[in-house]
């Protein structure tokens, strides 16, 4: 997040540069996202990297409850494409959607199978 980057970057400016992130919710935000740590990290080859991305699975976005109107099923093929100027469309398998988003699982050769979130404004959705 934008004001987790301007807090730890400029830590020592940033009390008397934007004084609105000290307010108490938003400094226990702060307090509880650097509990979570950074976890950690492992150097390793680009070659490598797609190799354990190949062999995660995704797992299915629980947050996602498909209770919304949808002309669409779980395992479905759909296409989504954005309704702006740059209309290049994303087909892959039909996941999950709520109000908000909708879920395609792509399947590549090169790294496996991957679940990629689409806001529902601004992209349309058809079955192919």
């Amino acid at each position: 997040h934008l004001l987790w980057f301007i807090k730890n970057w400029k830590a020592n400016e940033t009390d008397d540069l934007l004084p609105e992130l000290a307010q108490p919710k938003l400094v226990s935000w702060f307090e509880r996202i650097a509990a979570l740590g950074h976890g950690t990290s492992e150097e390793m080859t680009a070659e490598e990297a797609f190799e354990v991305a190949k062999q995660a699975e995704p797992i299915e976005p629980e947050y996602i409850n498909n209770k919304t109107t949808s002309m669409w099923h779980v395992g479905q093929r759909v296409q989504v494409t954005p309704d702006d100027a740059g209309c290049v469309p994303v087909e892959g398998t039909f996941i999950a959607a709520d109000d908000y988003e909708i879920v395609l699982r792509l399947s590549d050769e090169k790294m496996g199978n991957i679940n990629v979130h689409f806001p529902r404004a601004g992209f349309d959705v058809i079955s192919i």
